[in-house]
């Protein structure tokens, strides 16, 4: 019977790993707590003016946490880097402006993108009509 168990357990823990990797999450650090937030929800990240700090603007407000926009990008796949200081998530784009290099977004934010990165502004561009 106890074998059983275990056996039963295991099973739904990995059921429960499988459904949820699908999930991305973006991860980061206040204090010594961790702060989950669903990839649908993040607009984007940048430097703030606060030395080592990030801003992530989400659909709901922004938060202001120590990292580096490295660690981010590195860590989340899912985000776009556009200019030196800005990571942005593809699904919150409403329009780009390719002639004035500037991105709207679903929460009314807008992000100037750099000449370096008009290569994948042209694709993202592409992808959103």
């Amino acid at each position: 019977m106890e074998r059983l168990e275990e056996t039963l357990r295991q099973s739904f823990g990995r059921i429960d790993h499988i459904r949820n990797e699908n999930v991305k999450d973006l991860v980061y650090k206040v204090g010594r707590q961790y702060v989950k937030v669903a990839q649908d929800n993040v607009v984007y990240v940048a430097t703030s003016l606060n030395q080592h700090k990030l801003i992530m603007a989400t659909k709901s407000g922004q938060v202001e946490f120590k990292d580096t926009l490295g660690h981010i990008e590195k860590n989340n796949d899912w985000l776009v880097r556009v200019s030196q200081s800005y990571l942005i998530n593809p699904e919150n784009i409403v329009d780009i402006n390719m002639p004035s290099h500037v991105i709207s977004m679903v929460n009314g934010n807008k992000a100037v993108f750099s000449r370096l990165y008009k290569d994948v502004m042209i694709r993202l561009s592409s992808e959103l009509k």
